[in-house]
């Protein structure tokens, strides 16, 4: 689905960077401004964390998540802290420690709402060399970091819980790209597993509106890029663009 008509009405991650992605099966779309007389074809980002290019826009992305909502945290009067959660030390394999994390963190996060007060977070997970899974939080939660390390081992996590101010929108930027990014290239992430998640209070940018002047349908199964140049130029629409 196009969150934003194309032409001057683009969201803010597209127009993070210009479209690259070659990911095969993408549909053909075309997007029709009435008032310009013009038409554009084109094939949509995949928006997939494994395509080389939208998997780094969808990380830029995050990275606006992580300064806005930390911006717009302190702003309101909230801390917000950088916390890692690891897996207990028996658990080594990256399929079992997200069993036991997804089993695990409501019990957590239940008892860091009751010391912590206000909790709005933004979790990255990551998968150590040794295989062992772990979970970067950028979180409001007013807890120190002992009460962390051993409310973590109570719930079934591990012993090693780091907790510490981040009192700069770029650093907090700077934690999610890390994390995001480290060991990326060689890591197979469980099929719709969510690479990054936050809490619902957690804030998010504003979209940008949607351009009303822009009509975006998606093309038919057999239509060719050929066959829609010829049926466009037929009904006198201006082919501007192309972008595969």
């Amino acid at each position: 689905m196009i969150s934003d008509a194309v032409g001057g009405g683009l969201s803010i991650r597209e127009h993070l960077a210009a479209s690259s992605c070659q990911t095969p099966g993408r549909p053909l779309l075309v997007a029709k401004n009435a008032y310009l007389g013009r038409a554009i074809i084109f094939r949509p980002n995949c928006k997939k964390w494994q395509c080389p290019h939208c998997g780094q826009q969808r990380g830029r992305w995050c990275m606006v998540m992580a300064a806005y909502g930390h911006q717009e945290l302190i702003e309101a009067g909230h801390g917000v802290s950088f916390a890692t959660v690891t897996s207990n030390r028996h658990v080594r394999n990256l399929d079992a420690g997200i069993k036991r994390w997804r089993k695990n963190w409501p019990r957590l996060l239940r008892r860091i709402k009751r010391e912590g007060g206000h909790t709005a977070y933004m979790q990255i997970p990551e998968q150590g060399k040794d295989g062992a899974y772990h979970v970067h939080i950028l979180t409001t939660a007013s807890i120190s970091e002992r009460w962390l390390k051993d409310n973590a081992v109570q719930c079934g996590f591990g012993y090693i819980a780091d907790f510490e101010p981040v009192k700069h929108s770029g650093k907090a930027a700077s934690y999610v790209s890390k994390y995001l990014t480290k060991h990326s290239h060689s890591l197979t992430w469980p099929k719709y597993f969510r690479r990054v998640n936050t809490s619902q209070n957690w804030p998010r940018p504003e979209p940008l509106p949607k351009n009303p002047h822009w009509d975006i349908t998606i093309a038919g199964k057999n239509d060719t890029v050929k066959r829609i140049m010829s049926r466009l130029r037929g009904e006198k629409w201006h082919i501007d663009t192309f972008t595969t």
